[in-house]
């Protein structure tokens, strides 16, 4: 194959091919192999020393793990479109990335060449000062945002400080209606939808069409915020089929006690949902009878800046049927280029570097899951439900794609 792809750092390299994700451990990856990935996720870190060569079917050079690639001075060819169905695990093969070129088979002429190449800024005294101020900025150890010791006195390193930050400044923004006082509240306007959901927007900047008049209630229709239009697309389509309230079972109801009785339906939530809005921007908070959603994605033309952070949490049952709940949500979200986390009835997902295409059709996707879900926790008396509604909700995408 070649012809495709962008050079994230240019070199030839020859080796074994070992298809990994962000699953894979790093101390298993074999030294002098060539890692294939679908995406250039930056969980792929540590391999990039290990591996003679990175080849990717989504991304760019402008992304963390291509910064890595080059820090590292290995080769790397990202956004080839098919490495990962092409080239088969185990075979060799030889990259030219300057080229694009990616051979079958150990070209000796080619390992040859790269071999005899002079390289005067590995012994430079700029890479020497580099490395050293590396030390101060590449690594990073405020790895998990959950830990009690994510402060911001323990930010050891420049990247330490980005992703406190980062993880800060996504958290306040999720939160931001929350607690909001009157005279304090910036404003926003009504949404009306055809089903019993209240909905607000904020527009932070052509997230409402031009057409639309300057106050008052928006229809879907005045909406131009592409991750919303996505969103409530997916939502209604799925909210619209007729399904029924839920009836509630007596531990469900010892469960719920203590919690707002307007809750209880499961069909709607008594105050105002909210979306922040832009062209290409949408962080929505969602709340669905008693569980929480927040949807925050970016969607442009350029798949590097793109990117869907969904997390649910929350329900009316007893802890088990939560539970079951979030299960089902990470397996149907794992099949939707998710990167999924979750703990008891709380779910964490991440998707990154998805085409236009991708991102419309994911949160879509997103907005039916959603609505799927809203009551279902109710239901989920046995393991084996969470089989029996995967393939429920699975059923229903075969039957829309056909």
């Amino acid at each position: 194959m070649g012809g495709r792809g962008q050079v994230a750092q240019m070199g030839i390299a020859a080796g074994r091919v070992v298809h990994v994700d962000h699953r894979t451990d790093p101390a298993l990856f074999p030294v002098g192999a060539i890692a294939v990935a679908r995406f250039p996720s930056p969980q792929l870190s540590p391999i990039v020393w290990r591996a003679a060569a990175i080849i990717t079917d989504v991304g760019g050079p402008t992304g963390h793990l291509a910064t890595i690639a080059r820090e590292y001075r290995t080769p790397a060819l990202f956004g080839t479109g098919e490495a990962t169905s092409l080239l088969a695990e185990g075979e060799e093969i030889t990259v030219d990335v300057e080229n694009k070129q990616i051979y079958r088979g150990i070209i000796q002429g080619l390992v040859r060449l790269q071999a005899l190449e002079e390289d005067p800024y590995r012994s430079s005294k700029e890479l020497r000062i580099l490395r050293r101020i590396l030390r101060w900025a590449a690594p990073l150890t405020l790895v998990d945002p959950a830990a009690p010791d994510f402060t911001a006195e323990n930010c050891r390193t420049f990247h330490d400080i980005l992703r406190f930050s980062h993880e800060k400044a996504v958290d306040a923004l999720i939160n931001f209606h929350a607690g909001q006082g009157e005279g304090g509240r910036m404003e926003s306007r009504p949404v009306r939808l055809p089903v019993p959901l209240k909905l607000r927007v904020i527009d932070l900047g052509a997230g409402i069409a031009p057409a639309a008049p300057p106050q008052g209630e928006l229809t879907l229709a005045m909406l131009n915020s592409r991750p919303l239009i996505a969103i409530l697309t997916g939502f209604l389509k799925e909210a619209e089929s007729g399904k029924e309230p839920v009836a509630l079972g007596l531990r469900d109801i010892f469960s719920g006690l203590g919690k707002p009785m307007a809750l209880l339906d499961g069909a709607s939530y008594p105050g105002d949902n909210l979306g922040i809005i832009a062209q290409d921007y949408c962080n929505l908070s969602l709340r669905l009878g008693y569980h929480f959603n927040v949807v925050d994605a970016y969607m442009s033309a350029d798949p590097d800046n793109n990117y869907i952070y969904f997390r649910f949490l929350g329900g009316l049952a007893d802890r088990n049927k939560r539970e079951r709940r979030a299960r089902l949500i990470g397996a149907i979200l794992s099949g939707l280029y998710f990167k999924v986390e979750h703990k008891g009835d709380l779910v964490i997902a991440k998707a990154r570097n998805l085409d236009l295409l991708q991102m419309e059709r994911v949160l879509g996707r997103l907005g039916e899951l959603i609505s799927f879900t809203r009551q279902l926790d109710v239901q989920m008396h046995d393991e084996a439900a969470i089989e029996r509604f995967f393939l429920q909700f699975l059923s229903s995408l075969k039957e829309e794609q056909g």
